[in-house]
């Protein structure tokens, strides 16, 4: 399968995705998981979504083509977006968006599982980088409610609670890997997240933002 033949099997096949997608059941969707399976022949570290709004007309389904953050697969996800053929129902979208302004979205709970986190209750550091200081390890202190969570389960969403506040591309660009604490240590200063461009920026210029002296991280 290459990228031509699935936009060709995609426009072939969109009213039956519209049809699955309106029954609510992606996870149960015959066409979905071939759309799926197929997309996978391609670059396996694609993800899809799809996504409607039913009390706005006339209804539209968006497409939304991500790779988990992976740069190795921004180049691919980009050209499947600018291969998408123009078809009247949908829009193709390239990766995972914030879903609001920022100031409004680290007030919105961010469920997952059974657990709900509230993302200005975060704070985080540095507390590596890449030699070059284009990615970053973030240290990410945790609200104490959260201690009975198992590590996996953060581990698996952490990743997507910033890409609904930042965007997938931006985190994919600069954040390498997360970790995480429940006490705050002397070693670092922490921040909220609403600083974390601010925050990297001052990094990458060889400065911490409150004691402002060079960094060697």
């Amino acid at each position: 399968m290459d990228i031509k033949g699935f936009w060709t099997w995609f426009a072939a096949h969109e009213q039956e995705l519209r049809e699955e997608v309106d029954l609510r059941d992606q996870n149960n969707s015959f066409c979905m998981q071939e759309m799926v399976a197929l997309m996978h022949q391609i670059d396996e570290n694609i993800f899809l979504e799809i996504a409607t709004n039913p009390k706005k007309l006339p209804r539209k389904y968006n497409l939304t083509i991500s790779c988990d953050g992976l740069k190795d697969s921004f180049m691919m996800v980009e050209t499947l977006v600018n291969w998408a053929p123009p078809l009247e129902y949908w829009k193709f979208q390239a990766f995972i968006q914030p879903k609001g302004p920022l100031h409004e979205t680290l007030n919105q709970p961010f469920t997952f599982n059974e657990y709900t986190i509230l993302p200005k209750s975060l704070r985080f550091t540095v507390c590596n980088a890449t030699e070059d200081f284009e990615c970053f390890v973030l240290l990410l202190q945790l609200p104490i409610s959260l201690r009975s969570m198992p590590p996996e389960v953060f581990d698996e969403h952490i990743f997507y609670l910033l890409f609904h506040l930042y965007g997938e591309k931006f985190i994919g660009e600069n954040i390498l890997d997360i970790e995480t604490t429940f006490v705050e240590t002397d070693e670092y200063d922490f921040y909220s997240l609403e600083e974390l461009e601010e925050v990297l920026a001052s990094f990458r210029d060889g400065y911490d933002l409150s004691r402002n002296k060079e960094q060697d991280i």
